[in-house]
């Protein structure tokens, strides 16, 4: 089974780091005049491209499919699967809003990155929640 879902994984991945860089360049561009890009060369600087954070987000939309639910094939993961799903929802709605809040106080380019790479991370895995329960077995 996880041999036929990999090029799913792999294509959701790549697709959603493609967006985000894509996101980060947007932003980049357009916050170049910005107050809070013009500040002294005093303060520290931020890594260029929040990556790491980037990728977890991407890693989350393919977590409920990974990890099996039970070995035989059984109607009761589809169960476990939307549940998985709508941790995933729940986490990525609340990592958005926690960006978003620290972009508030802080007013930093990665945090606001961030907050919409996670909105739209939770938009991809609303629609593949609405996906899973379109397919339901019952």
């Amino acid at each position: 089974m996880f041999l036929n879902m990999l090029p799913f994984f792999i294509i959701t991945v790549g697709l959603h780091q493609l967006g985000a860089f894509v996101i980060w360049a947007i932003l980049e561009a357009a916050t170049r005049n910005s107050d809070f890009r013009n500040r002294d060369s005093s303060e520290s600087k931020q890594p260029p491209y929040p990556l790491r954070i980037s990728l977890l987000f991407s890693i989350s939309l393919i977590l409920p499919f990974v990890i099996p639910g039970y070995p035989v094939p059984d109607v009761g993961n589809y169960g476990l699967l939307l549940s998985r799903m709508l941790w995933v929802i729940l986490g990525t709605g609340l990592a958005s809003l926690y960006f978003g809040g620290r972009f508030i106080s802080e007013r930093n380019l990665n945090h606001l990155h961030l907050a919409i790479v996670g909105m739209i991370t939770l938009g991809v895995a609303l629609f593949f929640l609405i996906g899973i329960g379109a397919a339901s077995p019952v």
